[in-house]
């Protein structure tokens, strides 16, 4: 019996032996290791972490600190392998989460580190690092799935970019941008309907979104919803107010609602930022027109030629100013330059509906009506709805003594809009005024 005894003490002796021995081995190679990898030797320090894990296998630290040395050593399988057994062995270690979820980030393996790092916040709560990480990887995969739809739609892989940007609005629905992004990829596609909902979701995330008020408003000004539009771009103007862009898009909304006193101020203001820009210039000089400051818009209309000696329409603005006012000869020479600029630019652009008007404007101011009609009918051909070409086409009628197809002209002008307009209904009245005095001449003969 008493030799039984001392048997069992022994073995416990033996055993707690063994167990302070192996804890002392163990701490002898996890310390021979670490020393080894803070002086960069990464082979050595493997092979000693690798015997202190082997004896302790449990140990949350030391499979850290070995996936470290692996990282470091370039091993980076290994090194995943080790910080996910360090977070098997101990649940709550933070330090294992945030290497593992580095290395997916570096990987671009975005939603793998987001599902990490969901998993550390399920069991470490309010762990400040965890939770900044974890914003900066879904940053991270926003801005990665942004920039490869961007890539998409500008390959004209339009469906896979509209993908990639629901998958962003996934990662975050709060994303603003993307929604707004998204809404140009449909403005640009003419899908206005779903364009404007993806803006206006857009701006209920971020009412100061400066970009998506911005577009909002053109795709109002391109249905002639002048009311909302000039709602957007104040909005927008609110955020930023010094974008010419936005300012000349404006003060063209006020024009075209005939509210021309605040149209020049927007575009005064916009030419004063951007003095070169010659399509905000042109804006100016065509608001000067209409409001009847002939003078002004001569000037205007002048520095748009100087600054583009062949934009659109101008030599005709300046022919028609110069015949209001009685100045026929320079008349006929702004109309002249407008076919020398037209007939060139013709040759490269045969189907363009708006050069097409130029030139047929143009031709009327030198009284050659049957070449004027010839371009009108080639412009409304390519583009039948288009209401600039019946107002130059009504011009063509009245000027050649054709009054009644030229009220006919006004009336088709005046159905392709939604938008009343006080110029054309007085061109209606100017000529049923000229085809009542007509009747009354015939009656009196």
């Amino acid at each position: 019996m008493k030799k039984t005894a001392q048997i069992v003490i022994l073995l416990v002796l033996l055993a707690v032996f063994l167990f302070v021995g192996r804890n002392k081995l163990v701490a002898f190679y996890y310390n021979r290791g670490s020393d080894l990898y803070q002086r960069h030797s990464y082979k050595e320090a493997i092979g000693f972490l690798n015997k202190a894990v082997w004896l302790d296998p449990g140990n949350a630290g030391i499979h850290y600190t070995l996936g470290n040395a692996y990282l470091d050593g370039k091993l980076e399988e290994d090194a995943v392998k080790e910080y996910t057994k360090a977070i098997q062995s101990d649940s709550s270690f933070a330090w294992g989460y945030k290497a593992l979820a580095q290395i997916y980030l570096r990987r671009g393996s975005y939603a793998e580190s987001l599902e990490v790092l969901k998993k550390a916040a399920a069991v470490i709560a309010d762990n400040q690092q965890i939770l900044e990480l974890a914003d900066h990887v879904a940053y991270e995969y926003k801005a990665s799935l942004v920039n490869s739809a961007v890539d998409a739609f500008l390959a004209n892989d339009k469906d896979k970019a509209h993908a990639l940007m629901d998958k962003a609005l996934q990662v975050d629905p709060d994303f603003a941008f993307a929604r707004y992004l998204s809404g140009y990829f449909y403005y640009s596609e003419h899908k206005y309907g779903q364009a404007e909902s993806m803006l206006k979701e857009s701006l209920r995330e971020e009412n100061r979104l400066f970009p998506a008020h911005s577009l909002l408003g053109d795709i109002y000004f391109e249905q002639k919803d002048f009311i909302n539009a000039a709602k957007e771009y104040k909005a927008a103007l609110s955020v930023n107010g010094k974008d010419a862009y936005v300012l000349n898009n404006l003060g063209l909304t006020c024009m075209n609602m005939e509210n021309y006193q605040e149209a020049l101020l927007f575009l005064k203001e916009a030419s004063r930022l951007e003095p070169k820009n010659v399509n905000i210039r042109y804006s100016l000089a065509s608001v000067y027109r209409d409001n009847g400051k002939l003078d002004q818009a001569i000037l205007e209309y002048k520095a748009v030629l100087n600054l583009r000696s062949d934009y659109p329409n101008a030599h005709n603005d300046l022919g028609d100013i110069y015949r209001q006012l009685g100045r026929e000869p320079e008349a006929i020479e702004a109309y002249k330059n407008e076919l020398s600029v037209g007939q060139s630019r013709l040759l490269a652009a045969p189907e363009d509906f708006v050069l097409l008007n130029s030139i047929a404007h143009a031709h009327n101011g030198l009284g050659e009506y049957d070449l004027a009609e010839e371009f009108i009918d080639k412009a409304l051909a390519v583009k039948p709805a288009y209401q600039e070409a019946y107002l130059t086409l009504a011009g063509i009628y009245k000027d050649s003594g054709k009054n009644r197809q030229a009220l006919e002209a006004l009336e088709k002008a005046k159905g392709l809009s939604a938008q009343k307009y006080s110029f054309i209904e007085r061109k209606i009245k100017d000529v049923k005024q000229l085809l009542s005095l007509m009747q009354d001449k015939a009656v009196l003969q």
